[in-house]
């Protein structure tokens, strides 16, 4: 899957204006490409899985809860709501504590592909005589 996923935004990556490829720096798509399709991959993975257990472990929990103890069952479902709602926040900041991470990689990884761009460049020039002199 994240091969297709892959294929599709280098595919779509392409089809864009000019102006847009100028607006973003393009020294940054391989390490977004990686990160951004591992991220997506990993947490499909994970989640799925992660889905499938806890509904099994709430649907068995609650069936013993209510056959053991209605009452304090019926208790812990009235407090749901809140566990939700917590849930959901602690979701919500790990969400954009990826997406700062994956912004700040995603420079870190345009930066070093210039600088290591700009030391090939500086080393093919002190390395010129020596080429031309290998032709002649």
């Amino acid at each position: 899957m994240s091969v297709i996923l892959r294929k599709k935004y280098i595919e779509n990556l392409l089809l864009q204006e000019v102006e847009y490829l100028e607006k973003i720096k393009v020294e940054t798509i391989p390490s977004t490409i990686g990160e951004t399709f591992e991220a997506i991959q990993s947490s499909i993975g994970q989640k799925f899985s992660n889905i499938i257990f806890s509904m099994g472990v709430l649907v068995s929990g609650l069936a013993i809860g209510f056959i053991r103890g209605p009452k304090i069952a019926g208790c812990i479902i009235a407090f749901m709501p809140l566990v939700i709602v917590a849930m959901k926040c602690f979701g919500e900041k790990v969400k954009n504590a990826t997406i700062a991470k994956m912004v700040d990689s995603k420079n870190l990884g345009g930066f070093i592909e210039e600088q290591l761009t700009a030391v090939r460049v500086v080393a093919s020039f002190a390395r010129e005589e020596q080429t031309v002199k290998q032709f002649d």
